[in-house]
């Protein structure tokens, strides 16, 4: 068998509550600008507005995108891409879980 190291650079934070250490945590990454990425249904319950919240308190600025549905096509990816282009977060934050997490994975770190 041959030997793996993997290292996982997604940090995943969940549990009652835990949205109100968001801006915490951005600053902890050494965050200045989170592009939040989310989907309607995250809206609909207010988790994104309190997500948004945290990070304007704690003094990010931030851009957001809410153009990813399950099992996202290359159009909404690429249109993801030219929000964080456009803006050139430090920070890409996938708010939720299923498709707006996984979309966010790349060189910038994630909440």
């Amino acid at each position: 068998m041959e030997k793996v190291d993997f290292e996982h650079r997604t940090r995943l934070v969940f549990g009652s509550g835990e949205i109100a250490r968001l801006g915490a945590i951005a600053r902890e990454l050494g965050g200045s600008r989170a592009l939040v990425v989310s989907d309607p249904g995250v809206i609909t319950a207010g988790h994104f507005g309190r997500g948004v919240e945290s990070l304007e308190a704690a003094g990010l600025r931030v851009a957001e995108f809410h153009g990813v549905k399950e099992n996202p096509s290359t159009a909404e990816v690429d249109a993801g891409l030219e929000v964080a282009l456009k803006f050139q977060p430090d920070l890409l934050i996938g708010l939720g879980g299923g498709s707006s997490a996984r979309r966010t994975a790349g060189p910038a770190q994630g909440c």
